[in-house]
């Protein structure tokens, strides 16, 4: 069952993705994210219009999960629904879901994300400033590069760890960026 730490780190997603601040999640949110992500990478033409589609897919799937709009409280009513109906397949969608995102953030697609890749990703959020703690938290494959699989299962253990007394190391990272994120 979905308990009250999922559903804080739910809220906290659905939050830190409302980059307008007006309480609703719509495609306008996607559209200003992708914006920002393809001016910070320099991507032109045909990169950025791949992107763009990739990320308001993502973004349709993942968040507004077939509506126009989404409340917060639609959002995790969603979550828990989904949750609660069946965990291991909640997972796998999680899982499906967020590898497409890390796949669209690994820019140059090196399976890994470089920290230039990740500080551009948190600018598109409208992050100004950035605390090298955040990314120093990962486990590097080499200094400055997070193995892009390690970076998924962060997402999906903060999507799915339902108990707070076993939080990985991945996952306390994530909780750590999340609480950098709140401050925007």
């Amino acid at each position: 069952m979905a308990n009250t730490f999922l559903i804080k780190k739910w809220t906290r997603l659905y939050r830190t993705f409302d980059l307008n601040k007006d309480n609703v999640l719509t495609i306008a949110d996607a559209i200003l994210f992708s914006d920002r992500f393809i001016e910070s990478n320099n991507m032109k033409g045909e990169q950025a219009a791949d992107y763009k589609t990739k990320y308001l897919e993502w973004f349709r799937g993942f968040f507004l999960k077939g509506e126009e709009t989404m409340t917060e409280e639609g959002f995790v009513n969603k979550m828990r629904e989904a949750f609660n109906r069946d965990g291991k397949e909640f997972e796998k969608s999680v899982r499906k879901h967020m590898s497409v995102l890390v796949s669209i953030t690994d820019v140059n697609k090196d399976n890994s994300i470089s920290r230039a890749e990740f500080v551009d990703a948190l600018k598109a959020m409208g992050l100004v400033s950035f605390d090298n703690k955040y990314f120093d938290a990962y486990p590097q494959v080499k200094p400055g590069f997070i193995e892009a699989n390690l970076f998924l299962q962060s997402w999906v253990e903060y999507c799915c760890n339902s108990i707070e007394g076993n939080v990985s190391q991945l996952e306390k990272a994530r909780l750590y960026g999340f609480r950098i994120i709140d401050s925007i």
